[in-house]
């Protein structure tokens, strides 16, 4: 939204809280064609390239008494937003260390603490986005260029950099990759994140990408954290059925308990209705690590076998068994989902 919209919006806003007259709106319409002129000034130092410029004028509007303090800060959020529509590079390191710096003037209460006051506007957190931003667009096409070079330059270049918006762009590259190439990434990171576990994103984003589940198994036994979670939420939309419960089952017998438990979560419910799935679930129940993943999953999709083989199981185990322990978990689960309490 163009500042403008955003400044008439807030004009009849107060005109109407404030029970201004309607001769006190010609006013509020001259701050804002005030605010207006200074923001398209701002614009056009942008556009020359003169940082110089631009500074003073921003530093200028910071102590212009013709403008709020509302109105300062919206008009280097105005910038911001048309900044977003620019190449990178637009602006300048000193221009993104003046809006990182930037104390916000006007405030509000706090909604929970009224008297700690907020930004309205928090400038930091909009420049610093909109260098991210930026930072992505440009790790992109260096990508791009690294993978038409050499792949194993962008895997090296993965490795090297560990500013996230800069690996998120060489990931992005990938969608511009041959087979060939993704095949050459899959193979490189893996081989490379005993060292740099950092490639493991970028290991499992080829993997993907490719529909190679063995890799992604491969990947399971050596990646950790929240990467591998991201590559298993996407995995049952890149993989058929059968390549998923090998994937989980490779998860369960050989990646450590937390990816394991990661696996059962985000992979079970693309096997719904297999009946080869539910007694790999059932037999879980007795073990000690994932036992309670698995009657969680259970729980979240019940079907009427799935409730008379849970209610044999507390019957035959014995009363404190782990098994009979995680059927009856299971159990109360359903019921309280069928009452209104968890839902699946």
């Amino acid at each position: 939204m163009r500042l403008a919209h955003l400044t008439t919006a807030l004009s009849v806003w107060l005109v109407a809280i404030a029970g201004l007259p309607p001769a006190n709106a010609a006013g509020l319409a001259h701050e804002q064609a005030a605010l207006e002129a200074t923001l398209d000034a701002v614009m056009q130092a942008v556009t020359a390239g003169d940082e110089q410029a631009l500074l003073l004028r921003l530093r200028e509007a910071a102590v212009d008494p013709q403008l709020s303090a509302l109105e300062r800060d919206q008009l280097l959020m105005g910038m911001i937003s048309d900044l977003r529509g620019m190449p990178p590079g637009s602006i300048g390191p000193d221009t993104f260390t003046y809006l990182t710096d930037y104390p916000p003037q006007a405030t509000m209460p706090h909604e929970e603490s009224p008297l700690v006051p907020v930004p309205v506007h928090n400038i930091r957190a909009a420049a610093s986005g909109l260098r991210n931003a930026w930072q992505r667009v440009e790790s992109a096409y260096a990508g791009a260029l690294l993978l038409t070079m050499d792949p194993a330059a962008l895997v090296q270049a993965y490795g090297l950099h560990d500013e996230w918006p800069v690996r998120q762009g060489l990931l992005m590259a990938l969608d511009s990759a041959s087979h060939g190439q993704l095949e050459m990434i899959s193979f490189l990171a893996l081989q490379h994140i005993g060292h740099t576990p950092e490639l493991a994103h970028l290991a499992g984003e080829a993997a993907l990408r490719l529909g190679d589940a063995r890799a992604l198994e491969q990947l399971l036994r050596t990646g950790r954290g929240s990467t591998i979670t991201s590559i298993l939420r996407q995995a049952p939309g890149r993989l058929e059925p059968d390549q998923i419960g090998r994937l989980l089952d490779t998860a369960i017998a050989e990646a450590p308990p937390d990816i394991a438990a990661v696996a059962i979560a985000e992979l079970s419910p693309a096997l719904l209705g297999q009946a080869d799935h539910a007694d790999r679930l059932f037999s879980l129940l007795d073990h000690e690590q994932l036992g309670a993943t698995a009657a969680l999953t259970l729980a979240s999709n019940p079907s009427d076998a799935t409730i008379v083989r849970l209610g044999e199981i507390t019957r035959k185990a014995g009363h404190s068994s782990l098994s009979a322990n995680r059927a009856r978990l299971a159990l109360e689960l359903m019921r309280m989902g069928t009452d209104g309490g968890i839902q699946p």
